[in-house]
């Protein structure tokens, strides 16, 4: 783990991955400090820079209501940024999302596409979803 001041210094200076994990650190709450608004800034900031990790973050976000108003919609929007990019958890995301029409219409198709997307990549939940569907 890098010292809260270097990922704090490295955040501001733009780089992407120390937005997410001081994102990640204020919303989980690292070394005392818990800073949820703080966090969901950060890690926004990573996002809108098309990393898919702080997108997938920034969609769970959304999806639970951590930080931010709960919206599936927004959720989905997110997961489907990430998931384009081959991030096989959005891609697992986005099929669940199909699959119970949560944030988009109901639409075992789009599911079973990004499931096996996910699969693909060996993502261990996509598997167990395509492994149902046999």
């Amino acid at each position: 783990d890098a010292p809260f001041s270097v990922v704090v210094e490295k955040a501001k200076d733009g780089v992407d991955s120390a937005q997410l994990e001081l994102g990640l650190r204020y919303v989980i709450g690292y070394e005392g400090v818990r800073n949820v608004p703080a966090g969901v800034y950060w890690i926004e900031k990573a996002a809108k820079r098309g990393m898919p990790q702080a997108e997938h973050e920034l969609a769970s976000l959304y999806l639970l209501g951590v930080g931010v108003p709960q919206s599936d919609t927004q959720a989905v929007e997110w997961f489907r940024k990430a998931a384009i990019q081959g991030y096989a958890p959005s891609q697992t995301a986005l099929g669940f999302a199909y699959e119970n029409g949560a944030g988009v219409p109901r639409n075992p198709d789009k599911a079973a596409f990004w499931f096996d997307k996910a699969a693909a990549q060996g993502n261990g939940i996509a598997l167990e979803s395509v492994q149902d569907d046999l």
